[in-house]
C-alpha cells in the first residue's frame, strides 16, 4: 500500500513538473502556391534567460513537403518568439511534422502543443485554365522628334569631349615658352638674370634651372641632355668641351644641389643658394659671348 501511494506521488509529481500547455502559431498568409516561402510564428511566455527549446526543425533540412530555411528565436523580455521560415513543396492536404516542443529550464520543463492554422495550398495552373494576362511592353513612339534631339545633343557633347582631348597640349614646364622671335640666349640671359635678382630661390627654380641648362645643351648643341643622367651628360660634355669657360665640376655641383630639390626634397641652404647664383653669373658670361658672336 505505501509502495503504491509513494508510485502515485512521483507519477503526479512528474506530472506538475512535465506540464504541457497549447501554443496558437501565426502564418504569414492565408493561402500559398507550390514553392511559397511559409512562415509560422508563435511566442513563449514566461521565459528567463537560461532555458533551450527542444523539438525546433533544423534549418537547411526537409521535413516531409516543407523545406526548412531559417528558425530565428528572438527574446523579448520574459518571452520568446520564434519564427519558423520554410518553403512550400506539397499540395493538399499540407501538415507541418513539429507539433510539439518542450521549454527546458533549470529546474523545470514545459511541453507545448503547436496549434498550427490549416494550410491552404492552391493547385498549380493546369492546361485548361487561362494564362495571365500580361501588359504588352512600352514601346516607344517611331517618329519622335524628341528622341533624335536628346541624341543630337549626345552626340555633340561626345565628340566636343574627344575634341577637347585631343587638342590638349602636353604640359610643359612654364619657363619653356620661348618666344620665337628670341633665341634662347636670349631668353636664358632674361630668366638667369631674374633668378639672380632674387632674394631666396624657391624649390621649382632650382628645378627649372636643371631643365633650362639640359633644354640649352639639348637645343645648340645636338645632346639628349634631357633624357641622360647626370653622369652620362657630364660625359658628353667633357668629350665635346662645349664650354671651356665654365669648370666641368661647377657643372657637377649645381647638378648634384638641383637633383636633391628635385628627387630628395631638400631645401639648399643660404651658402648652397650663392653657389648657384654665381654659377649663374658665369653661364651668363657664356651667353653674352654667343650673342656678340652671332651677331
Amino acid at each position: 500500500m505505501r509502495k503504491t501511494i509513494f508510485l502515485f506521488f512521483i507519477l503526479f509529481s512528474l506530472s506538475l513538473f512535465c506540464e504541457t500547455q497549447e501554443i496558437d502559431c501565426v502564418l504569414n498568409k492565408g493561402e500559398f502556391f507550390l514553392g511559397d516561402e511559409i512562415v509560422i510564428s508563435f511566442k513563449i511566455d514566461g521565459v528567463q534567460d537560461n532555458y533551450f527549446v527542444e523539438g525546433l526543425p533544423l534549418p537547411q533540412k526537409d521535413y516531409g513537403d516543407f523545406r526548412v530555411l531559417n528558425v530565428l528565436k528572438t527574446k523579448e523580455g520574459t518571452s520568446v518568439k520564434i519564427e519558423i521560415k520554410a518553403v512550400l513543396f506539397g499540395i493538399n492536404p499540407v501538415t507541418f511534422p513539429v507539433e510539439e516542443i518542450k521549454v527546458l529550464k533549470e529546474k523545470s520543463e514545459t511541453s507545448y502543443k503547436l496549434r498550427i492554422p490549416p494550410i491552404k495550398v492552391k493547385d498549380r495552373i493546369s492546361a485548361k485554365d487561362n494564362p495571365p494576362q500580361i501588359m504588352p511592353p512600352l514601346e516607344m513612339p517611331k517618329n519622335s522628334f524628341l528622341i533624335y534631339y536628346i541624341g543630337g545633343i549626345i552626340l555633340l557633347v561626345f565628340i566636343s569631349f574627344l575634341i577637347f582631348i585631343f587638342s590638349r597640349k602636353k604640359r610643359i614646364p612654364s619657363f619653356e615658352k620661348i618666344r620665337r622671335q628670341e633665341s634662347i640666349e636670349e631668353f636664358l640671359t632674361k630668366y638667369f638674370n631674374s633668378l639672380i635678382r632674387k632674394n631666396v630661390l624657391s624649390i621649382d627654380d632650382y628645378k627649372e634651372i636643371s631643365y633650362q641648362i639640359r633644354n640649352y645643351f639639348e637645343q645648340k648643341k645636338e645632346i639628349n641632355a634631357l633624357e641622360l643622367t647626370t653622369d652620362e651628360l657630364l660625359q658628353n660634355l667633357k668629350e665635346e668641351g662645349i664650354i671651356s669657360t665654365i669648370p666641368l665640376d661647377k657643372f657637377k655641383r649645381i647638378f648634384e644641389i638641383c637633383d636633391l630639390v628635385k628627387f630628395a626634397k631638400y631645401f639648399p641652404e643660404i651658402d648652397e643658394e650663392k653657389e648657384v647664383k654665381g654659377f649663374l653669373d658665369n653661364f651668363l658670361y657664356h651667353l653674352t659671348q654667343s650673342l656678340r658672336k652671332a651677331a
